[in-house]
Parts: C-alpha cells; sequence; structure tokens
C-alpha cells in the first residue's frame, strides 16, 4: 500500500471572522483510507478556528454543505492540531478554514490530507 501526503490549503494569516477560498483538491478515487489534519496557531483569541471539508465527484461541481466540518479548540498562544479520519467515498476533496475569533488573527492555517492506496 502507497501512503500520500498532500497539504490542500497553506495559509500564513486569516484575519478576525475570515474564512479561506476552497482550497485544493487533492484525488481520492482510488484512495482506501483517508485522514484529514487541520492545524493554526492562535494569539490571544476566544473563539476556535473550523475546518470545512467539500466534495466532488469530478473536480468541478462542488457540494454547497460540508461532508465534513469540526472546530479546532482554541489554546491562546499555542499550535493546535487536530486529525479525522474519513472514509474515501468521494473522487475529489477541497477544504475551508474559517477564523471564528472576531478581533484575532490565526496564523499558519494548513489542512493535510493523507491517504493510502493500493
Amino acid at each position: 500500500m502507497n501512503i500520500n501526503v498532500t497539504t490542500i490549503l497553506d495559509v500564513a494569516s486569516l484575519g478576525p471572522n475570515e474564512e479561506t477560498f476552497l482550497e485544493g483538491p487533492v484525488n481520492l478515487k482510488d484512495a482506501v483510507k483517508c485522514a484529514v489534519t487541520a492545524e493554526c496557531s492562535f494569539r490571544n483569541a476566544a473563539e476556535n478556528a473550523r475546518v470545512q471539508l467539500f466534495s466532488s465527484y469530478n473536480n468541478a461541481s462542488y457540494d454547497t454543505e460540508p461532508i465534513a466540518q469540526w472546530d479546532i479548540p482554541v489554546n491562546k498562544s499555542h499550535t493546535v492540531r487536530t486529525t479525522v479520519a474519513l472514509l474515501p467515498d468521494f473522487y475529489y476533496v477541497k477544504a475551508r478554514f474559517q477564523n471564528l475569533d472576531t478581533n484575532e488573527t490565526l496564523d499558519n492555517c494548513k489542512v493535510t490530507v493523507v491517504y493510502a492506496v493500493p
């Protein structure tokens, strides 16, 4: 089995109450396992960051609702990393990162997909 690691979103900073565009994609058509890691560095934030994943069957038409969504819990002055496992029952996936804090900037926002193909 071959393990692949692809960073689909990498943003140096994300201002208060901002979100990224959909970033990616990664092709998971032949994947049998998939894990997605999201991370960011908090300054003095009081609110979490949010990660959303969107899928597509053709890499042109992406879902309007996320197939997965989770919050990265705030931890002032620290980098926080969270990983979720997904069943790769879709062909393509893109990510969006949201800063839910209305006053503080997030740094080093990243989403990385690790997947296995036979």
